[in-house]
C-alpha cells in the first residue's frame, strides 16, 4: 500500500513543475544557463556548498581554476577538518590567505603538494594535475589499459589519467586526446568532480542495502497497516472573497486521516478503512470511506456525509469498479495484475532510482531520529532528505538519466502491459521527452523562482528482518505564480503489524447486495439531497 506514496511526492513535484518558464541561469548565475552543457554539474556542486559564484553572480565557467581554489573545493566535498592549524610552510601562503586553513587540510591528507617550498596556490591546475587531484581525494585505480595520443605510459600523470578513464570520468575527446597540460576550467573541473562523486555514490553500501530492504517489501505476502496522514492547502488570500467561501478555503488547511487496513500479496487482496477529519474553522463530523481491492476491482463504500445524507437504500453500499469493464468504456488497456510481473517491475523501478539518487540522498541516522510506536522492532533507521538547494540537480537528474531509462524498461511488452500502457503510448513519451529536451532546461534554471521546497524528509525504521516496519514522510512546497502563494504540506506515518501471517479481513470483499455498478453511478449523483 505504501511502496508507491514516497516516489507519488516526487513524481508530483516533477509533474507540477513540467510547465514553460523562461530561461535562467544555473543556481541563478548571469552566465550559466540553463542550457549551458555543465548547468547540471553546477548547479549540483553548489546545492552542497561545494563550489560557489561570485558577488557579481556569476560563475565563470570558462576561467581557468586555481590551484587554491581547487584546495578550497576538495576540503568541501571530502569534508575535511580545516579547523585544525596544522603547520605548513609554503613561503607563498600566509596564514592569512583565504584558502590556508584548505591548503593545509589538502596538503596533510596527501591531496595536493606544493614544490620548492611553494605550493603556488594561483597557478591554474592544468588537465593532468586535476587527474592527480582527483585520483588522490577518491582514491581511484586504473588498469592500465588508457591509450590517449598524447599520453604516453611514461608521461608522469599516466597512472591518474588512466585511473579517470578505467572510472569512466574521462573518455578524451574525438581526436582520442586528453590535453593533459592544458589548464582546467572552472565549469570542467565541476564536470569531472560531479562525475567522480556519481562513481562515489553508486558504491556507497547504502544503495546495494536500499535494493534489499525494498526486495523484501515486494517478497512480504501479508501484512497488517495502521497510520495517519495529514495534508494541509494554504491558498492565496482572494481579495472580495465572503466569510462562506474563505471558511471553505480554511477546511482544507488542516485535513486528518486515519487508515487502517489489512494487504495480502497472492491472490491479491487489499482492504483499507479511512476516516477523514476536516480541521478547519467550521469543523464537520468524521467522514469513513471503507476501500477493498483485488486484481480485478475495487470497491468503495458510499460515505455518509454530514453535511448531505445519503438515502436508506444506499447507506452501506459499495460502488464496484470493474478493470476490464473501465477498459472497454476509456479504450485503454486495463493493467495486468500479475504479481511476478509487478514484483520484478518494481524492483527494477526502485532499483534505477537507488543507483541515481541512493548513494547521495539517503543515510543512517539514529534511531532516535523518530519516534516509533512500541511494539515495531527496528534494526536502523535510514533517512531521504531533499533540500530546496537540491531540487533544481534532483530534477535534471530526474528528466536527463531516470525518464529515458524507464521509458527504456517499458519497451519490455510486458511492462507494458503490467501498467497498461500501449507500445504508442510509449512512443509518444519518447517524442515527448525529445521534444520538451530543451524546454526542460529552461525550466530548471527557473525552478527556484517559483519553487520554493520548505522540506522534504522520509525516514524508514528497518525491521531486524530487513522490511520496513515504519515509514515517516514529511513534505512541505509552496508554489509562487503572479505574486500568489500556493502551498501543500503532507505528513505520513505508517507501521506494519502480523507481517507474514494469516490475514484477517474485516470488511471483506462485498457481496451481491450492497454493490452498486460504477456505471449506475451518474444515477446516484441525483439521490444526495441538499
Amino acid at each position: 500500500m505504501k511502496k508507491t506514496r514516497f516516489f507519488s511526492i516526487l513524481l508530483a513535484i516533477v509533474l507540477l513543475l513540467a510547465v514553460p518558464f523562461g530561461s535562467a541561469g544555473a543556481a541563478g548565475f548571469t552566465d550559466v544557463s540553463g542550457k549551458h552543457w555543465a548547468s547540471y554539474e553546477i548547479n549540483r556542486l553548489v546545492s552542497k556548498g561545494v563550489i560557489k559564484g561570485y558577488e557579481d553572480n556569476s560563475f565563470k565557467p570558462n576561467q581557468t581554476i586555481t590551484r587554491a581554489q581547487a584546495a578550497v573545493i576538495l576540503s568541501r566535498v571530502l569534508k575535511l577538518d580545516t579547523s585544525k592549524d596544522p603547520k605548513i610552510v609554503y613561503k607563498d601562503v600566509s596564514k592569512d590567505y583565504y584558502a590556508y586553513d584548505a591548503i593545509a587540510a589538502v596538503t596533510n591528507a596527501d591531496i595536493m603538494k606544493g614544490s620548492n617550498g611553494e605550493f603556488r596556490p594561483n597557478d591554474d591546475v592544468t588537465r593532468a594535475q586535476m587527474a592527480i587531484i582527483l585520483t588522490n581525494a577518491f582514491k581511484l585505480k586504473g588498469n592500465g589499459t588508457t591509450s590517449f595520443k598524447d599520453v604516453a605510459k611514461d608521461f608522469y600523470a599516466y597512472e591518474a589519467i588512466d585511473a579517470l578513464y578505467a572510472n569512466e570520468i574521462t573518455t578524451g575527446n574525438e581526436q582520442n586526446a586528453f590535453n593533459p597540460n592544458q589548464p582546467t576550467t572552472r565549469a570542467h573541473f565541476a564536470v569531472f568532480l560531479s562525475r567522480v562523486l556519481d562513481k562515489q555514490y553508486a558504491n556507497d553500501p547504502i544503495v546495494q542495502e536500499l535494493k534489499e530492504i525494498y526486495q523484501k517489501e515486494f517478497e512480504l505476502n501479508s501484512y497488517e497497516f495502521e497510520g495517519t496522514m495529514n495534508y494541509g492547502f494554504e491558498f492565496p488570500t482572494i481579495e472580495g472573497a465572503t466569510e462562506e467561501a474563505t471558511a471553505i478555503f480554511d477546511m482544507f488547511k488542516d485535513i486528518h486521516v486515519d487508515f487502517k487496513g489489512v494487504y495480502q500479496k497472492d491472490p491479491l487482496q487489499l482492504e483499507m478503512d479511512m476516516t477523514f477529519k476536516l480541521n478547519g474553522p467550521f469543523p464537520i463530523g468524521d467522514i469513513k470511506l471503507p476501500v477493498v481491492m483485488t486484481a480485478d476491482k475495487m470497491w468503495i463504500q458510499i460515505p455518509e456525509l454530514p453535511f448531505a445524507p445519503t438515502p436508506e437504500e444506499y447507506k452501506g453500499k459499495f460502488i464496484e469498479m470493474d478493470f476490464a469493464e473501465l477498459s472497454e468504456v476509456t479504450g485503454q488497456p486495463a493493467p495486468v495484475m500479475d504479481i511476478e510481473l509487478q514484483q520484478k517491475l518494481n524492483e527494477e523501478l526502485f532499483d534505477l532510482f537507488f543507483d541515481h539518487f541512493g548513494g547521495e540522498y539517503y543515510e543512517e541516522v539514529s534511531k532516535d531520529a523518530i519516534q516509533v510506536p512500541e511494539g515495531i522492532e527496528v534494526d536502523k533507521v535510514i533517512k531521504f532528505e531533499m533540500t530546496n538547494d537540491e531540487l533544481t540537480p534532483f530534477i535534471q537528474k530526474l528528466f536527463n538519466k531516470i525518464l529515458p531509462e524507464f521509458v527504456a524498461l517499458l519497451e519490455n511488452p510486458e511492462y507494458a502491459k503490467a501498467l497498461g500502457v500501449t507500445s504508442e503510448d510509449i512512443e509518444m513519451l519518447k517524442q515527448s521527452l525529445e521534444a520538451a529536451e530543451l524546454d526542460i532546461k529552461d525550466i530548471v534554471g527557473e525552478i527556484n523562482n517559483y519553487v520554493t521546497l520548505n522540506e522534504l524528509k522520509e525516514y524508514i525504521a528497518v525491521h531486524p528482518e530487513k522490511y520496513i516496519g515504519y515509514d515517516v514522510l514529511n513534505f512541505d512546497i509552496d508554489f509562487t505564480m503572479e505574486g500568489e502563494t500556493f502551498g501543500l504540506k503532507i505528513n505520513y506515518k505508517m507501521g506494519k503489524s502480523n507481517v507474514n501471517e494469516k490475514p484477517n479481513f474485516v470488511i471483506g470483499i462485498p457481496d451481491a447486495t450492497k454493490i452498486i455498478k460504477f456505471e449506475d453511478l451518474i444515477n446516484f449523483e441525483g439521490v444526495i439531497e441538499d
